[in-house]
């Protein structure tokens, strides 16, 4: 559990386009996290976290902050040189605001993820991942839609 009280936060105000002082800002809530693993080839790790703000006497109404999220972190290691991931976000609904549409609710959304890695020796990675799977259409900032289903390749190398 945590609470957090601010005292002259600086936020940005869409309607008059220009940065303003919130005098008191209460921010509190609790996040839960567990991880395990299942023996040697499957390891995971749940999060979940509420979260209220009031501000200046209001409830919820800093920008781009859900009340609630949660989120989970699959693992499968086949052997040492394979790992396959797969991830799922939920997020719930937001308040936002945008220039030309001016203050809205943004909708809950959930999202899912994969990638695979092998390794390609002590220092280098090859990872494949697929973001947002199932295409999900959702904006996290109000006139800034997801990208949609995407594929991307990497190379890590340590030093």
């Amino acid at each position: 559990m945590y609470q957090y009280d601010y005292a002259n936060l600086i936020d940005f105000d869409f309607a008059t386009f220009q940065l303003v002082n919130r005098s008191v800002v209460d921010s509190q809530g609790f996040e839960v996290q567990l991880s395990g693993v299942n023996g040697s080839l499957f390891r995971w790790q749940l999060s979940a976290w509420q979260n209220e703000n009031e501000v200046d006497g209001v409830d919820n109404v800093l920008l781009h902050r859900p009340e609630h999220a949660a989120a989970a972190w699959f693992y499968w290691t086949p052997n040492i040189d394979w790992e396959l991931m797969f991830s799922a976000k939920y997020e719930g609904s937001r308040p936002s605001s945008s220039i030309p549409g001016g203050d809205e609710s943004l909708p809950s959304y959930a999202r899912f993820d994969v990638a695979v890695s092998r390794s390609l020796g002590k220092d280098m990675q090859l990872q494949l991942a697929v973001d947002n799977l199932f295409d999900e259409d959702y904006e996290v900032v109000a006139g800034f839609p997801s990208a949609g289903l995407q594929a991307r390749v990497g190379l890590r190398k340590r030093f």
